[in-house]
């Protein structure tokens, strides 16, 4: 039983259940806030992302919810537990892993450029990616960050607005570091490169400006 079979199992089953009875045996008290909760679960694509999120309601978080409709429905408990802490130990093992980002290098020197404009813009030169897919793939997400890559040089043609021309990229995943040339390659050479940064703050707190996508 995958993680994906045991909710289209769930899900299978409510449909052929009268669900008030369920929500009863849940220990939901307001029968309305059960069926929601219900309802939620249905159009949940995965059990991950059901127990990507706390969904803590007073009477169950995402997790527990879970645990107690299996027992509910009468589906084998050890092999639900097991689903359910691999999911789990799965979700940590994300939500450990640093955010990896690929820095547009421009090898940028600061001249007359007030320092707010330069902290407003400072998003435009980090490329954000899928922590999951990088967490799924085979290499780190190389794969992915050269696609990136090659299509953000050919829809900037080589330029961000403010930092300059472009030299090269540098991808940070899994606490390493890969250096991908224009043509979305790998640089073999090691390269130097001081990555700096434009940062705004109030009251000692800095003012977060998103990347881009």
């Amino acid at each position: 039983m995958t993680t994906v079979e045991l909710l289209d199992l769930i899900k299978s089953r409510l449909e052929k259940t009268e669900k008030e009875p369920i929500v009863k045996a849940l220990g939901y008290i307001n029968k309305q806030k059960g069926l929601k909760r219900l309802d939620a679960l249905i159009y949940t694509n995965s059990t991950e992302d059901w127990l990507r999120k706390s969904g803590y309601d007073l009477v169950h978080s995402n997790k527990s919810f879970l645990i107690k409709l299996c027992d509910v429905l009468g589906f084998d408990e050890d092999s639900c537990l097991k689903i359910i802490k691999k999911t789990t130990e799965r979700l940590n093992a994300i939500d450990r892993m640093p955010a990896p980002y690929i820095f547009i290098n421009t090898n940028f020197r600061r001249g007359n450029q007030p320092i707010f404009a330069l902290a407003f813009m400072e998003g435009v030169r980090r490329i954000s990616i899928d922590k999951v897919k990088v967490f799924d793939s085979s290499d780190d997400g190389l794969s992915i960050a050269k696609k990136l890559v090659k299509k953000h040089y050919q829809k900037t043609q080589g330029t961000i607005k403010m930092w300059g021309k472009i030299d090269n990229y540098i991808y940070y995943a899994n606490d390493k570091k890969y250096i991908i040339n224009k043509a979305g390659e790998i640089e073999n050479d090691e390269i130097e490169i001081f990555e700096s940064k434009a940062v705004l703050s109030i009251g000692n707190r800095p003012i977060t400006f998103l990347s881009i996508e």
